[in-house]
């Protein structure tokens, strides 16, 4: 390879990297990454709350309030939406994964 042409394409590269982790920082600091974290404790949140969501009076009905992180009053329906956002019907996710009876 001819040293004219290293230049170029050692300088591409270094441009391209420099791209990325502007695009990486960028979408850091738009909250594109925390998305996911809120759906991750949503999803602990119900897990562990299952079993006294299908013991409650009223079994896995939607105004069934969980713990989650440091907000005690969540009702399960809403828990369920954003623990699975892209779902059509993200209550009926949950009681399929918790075992409710007759769903």
């Amino acid at each position: 390879m001819k040293k004219g042409l290293e230049l170029p394409v050692n300088m591409i590269i270094v441009i391209a990297i420099a791209v990325l982790v502007l695009v990486v920082v960028a979408a850091f600091f738009s909250g594109s990454f925390l998305t996911g974290t809120d759906t991750v404790k949503y999803q602990g949140a119900i897990t562990s709350s299952c079993m006294s969501w299908r013991s409650a009076a009223s079994p896995c009905s939607d105004s069934f309030l969980i713990k989650v992180g440091t907000d005690p009053s969540v009702a399960m329906s809403t828990a369920c939406a954003k623990a699975y956002p892209n779902e059509a019907s993200a209550t009926l996710v949950c009681q399929r994964l918790c075992g409710c009876p007759g769903v």
